[in-house]
Formats: C-alpha cells, sequence, structure tokens
C-alpha cells in the first residue's frame, strides 16, 4: 500500500484535482485536443538521446518525498492520542508532499485564483480519494469481497466527483468567487464523497482511519513498523532435526 501510486500518470492526477479553475478575470478556456496537448506537453521519451540531441523538456511532475526518522517521529507523535490517528498522519505525510513540491504548488495555486492552503487540502483530498479507490485495501478493512457493482460504483465516483467539482469551482473561480466560497464547495465535494464512498462500501469514519494509517509511509502502519522483540513462533510446524535416523 504504498504512495508509489501518486507517480506518474496518478501523480497528475492527484494533482489535476487542484488544476481545475482559471484566474477570476479570465474564463475559462476550452480544453485543447488530444493532438494539440501532444505538441505542447514534454513527454517521457522513448529512445534514449543521440550526441547533438537537444535534451529533453523538463518534466513538471510532483516528486514524492521520503520521510525522515525526525519526520517520521514527529508524525508520530502527532497521531499519537488523536481521534483520527490515521487520518491525522495521512495528512501530515500529504502535506510533506506539498512541501517537498513548493514551487508547483504556488504556482498552481497563483494560476488556478487558490490559496495555497486550498491547494494543500485538495492534494490530500486527491491522496485520500486514490487510497479509497484501492479496491483489494478497503476489502481487506470491511471483510468481505465488493460485489462487481460496487466495484463499479465505486470506480464512477471517482470520476464523476471529479467532473463535477472541476466545473463547479471552475465556474466560481471564474466569477471571483470569495475564498470562504471556495471553501465551501471543497468541503461540501469531500463531505459528499465520503457520503456516496460509505454507502458504496459498507466503510465508515472508524474504517478510513483504518485504511488510511494502513500506508506503509506512516509510522505505526504494520509494514513499517520494526519487527517484534523475542522468539517468533513459526507459522507452520517446522522440522528441526537435521539428521532424521534412516527408515530400515
Amino acid at each position: 500500500m504504498r504512495y508509489a501510486l501518486v507517480l506518474g500518470a496518478a501523480a497528475l492526477a492527484v494533482i489535476a484535482l487542484t488544476q481545475i479553475g482559471s484566474t477570476p478575470a479570465t474564463p475559462p478556456a476550452p480544453a485543447p485536443s488530444v493532438a494539440a496537448a501532444a505538441k505542447v506537453m514534454p513527454v517521457r521519451p522513448r529512445l534514449p538521446p543521440r550526441p547533438g540531441d537537444a535534451p529533453p523538456p523538463a518534466m513538471d511532475e510532483p516528486i514524492l518525498p521520503t520521510a525522515t526518522p525526525e519526520q517520521r517521529a514527529d508524525i508520530a507523535e502527532r497521531a499519537r492520542g488523536a481521534a483520527r490517528p490515521g487520518m491525522t498522519a495521512f495528512r501530515a505525510f500529504s502535506d510533506l508532499y506539498v512541501d517537498g513540491n513548493l514551487d508547483l504548488a504556488r504556482r498552481q495555486a497563483e494560476s488556478e485564483g487558490l490559496t495555497l492552503d486550498q491547494v494543500r487540502d485538495l492534494t490530500s483530498f486527491g491522496l485520500m480519494v486514490l487510497a479509497t479507490q484501492r479496491v483489494s485495501d478497503v476489502e481487506e478493512i470491511v471483510g468481505r469481497s465488493l460485489t462487481e457493482e460496487q466495484r463499479e460504483t465505486l470506480s464512477a465516483l471517482m470520476i464523476s466527483a471529479n467532473g463535477e467539482f472541476k466545473e463547479k469551482l471552475r465556474a466560481l473561480v471564474a466569477a471571483g468567487a470569495s475564498e470562504a466560497e471556495r471553501w465551501k464547495l471543497i468541503r461540501s465535494t469531500q463531505s459528499e464523497y465520503l457520503i456516496d464512498f460509505y454507502a458504496a462500501t459498507g466503510m465508515n469514519d472508524d474504517l478510513l482511519d483504518d485504511l488510511l494509517a494502513g500506508n506503509v509511509n506512516l509510522p505505526g502502519a504494520p509494514a513499517s513498523t520494526q519487527p517484534p522483540e523475542g522468539p517468533v513462533p513459526p507459522a507452520s510446524p517446522v522440522d528441526t532435526d537435521l539428521h532424521p535416523e534412516r527408515p530400515r
């Protein structure tokens, strides 16, 4: 359950949750066609460069941070005793993600007519949405397999929620809406997504906290804790007689 999901195309999907507006004084421009976008957007080269070739354009992609031992200790301390320790640790790591890409986040905030705090909140929300879309993890938390209908509902939920949110926020920004109005839309979108997510999967606030706490990058996650001290019983019986007597 790694944050590798936010690398590459998935990372752009997360950041796309904040790339949804234009400056308040400018109406939203129509999205370019795929062909037009391919001419201006840098892409990863398929072949190694040849001598004399110009260097490829830099990829303006977010970088996944690696928490230092000190940062992990700080996250663990902040989560200790919190009402929602999983959510608290998850948000702390999300803030590290933004801090590690602060120039990109600031450019987004300025170009989209948002505040940096709103970019932080939307990035955290985007990461949370990706976490809720990991069906195998959700099934492990609820203790049962999701039906095909539930899986389809869950997948469609992210697409529809993101699309509607982008349209509404784009309209607010274009109309010069206040910061408070933008926050109201952000909060209502987050709340509505969780309500629909819970209805589709049987999850709730406590189980969501468990899901978010299970990320291996966070302190206290099962896969990131230190090995237990003392002898550990084997998972299955082990034959310790290395030189058994041959049968006669």
